[in-house]
């Protein structure tokens, strides 16, 4: 058994390989779920398209030096990060709410103002263009799933590029103020050298780099 934030999980057997986050070896698989559709963001046009829907494997680990979840049996080139992989919440008017003090709190905290800023999953770019209004910044915004390229001039001088791509080291030259990255941390294969790529592409240049991770151990509290 493993006890973290006074939860008690199965240990059933110490993973191979280590651990993506933090590369520790020490790290135990303990939830094992087979036959689960992979592109769970995917809305299909008819009903049996859905039934033809991939299938994939969890097999959940879990790093007691860091305390990273991940699935060990993900199979990134099997999912599609592509137009029409849709996850915006910006219709929930509780998410709208997290997202305006959210923006209004980073902007405020990093003193946002006349900046450059870059978003990694940027989705449709809501939260992005929010930044960029408060404080008058220039936003790039980062995201496979695009469904169309554009650049926006805002009404308070600020401006959103929007680029359908992954992010990687072509990027390392916008030099950016600020770096966000809400919500795509779990969907990063190898998120070690994810934050060894930001941190090098950073490295002489005063920026702060913000990081939103899915909370595990909550959602295995609330049992959802």
């Amino acid at each position: 058994m493993a006890t973290v934030n006074n939860q008690t999980f199965p240990v059933d057997s110490r993973g191979s390989g280590n651990c993506p986050a933090c590369q520790s070896p020490d790290h135990h698989d303990f939830f094992e779920m087979p036959g689960v559709p992979i592109d769970t963001c995917v809305l299909y046009d008819t009903p049996e398209q859905a039934r033809k829907a991939a299938m994939g494997d969890i097999l959940l680990s879990w790093c007691p030096e860091c305390g990273f979840v991940n699935n060990r049996s993900f199979e990134p080139q099997r999912v599609k990060f592509e137009p029409g992989y849709e996850v915006s919440l910006v219709y929930s008017d509780v998410f709208d709410k997290f997202q305006r003090d959210l923006a209004a709190r980073l902007v405020r905290t990093y003193g946002l103002k006349g900046k450059r800023i870059l978003e990694i999953g940027c989705g449709t770019g809501s939260f992005l263009r929010l930044l960029c209004q408060l404080g008058s910044n220039k936003g790039i915004g980062l995201d496979p799933t695009l469904a169309v390229e554009k650049t926006e001039k805002l009404p308070d001088g600020g401006a959103v590029t929007l680029i359908r791509d992954f992010y990687s080291n072509r990027y390392d030259d916008l030099k950016p103020d600020f770096i966000c990255c809400l919500s795509v941390f779990e969907c990063i294969p190898e998120p070690f050298f994810f934050l060894d790529q930001i941190r090098r592409s950073i490295e002489g240049h005063d920026a702060a780099f913000y990081c939103e991770v899915f909370n595990a151990f909550g959602a295995f509290r609330k049992q959802e």
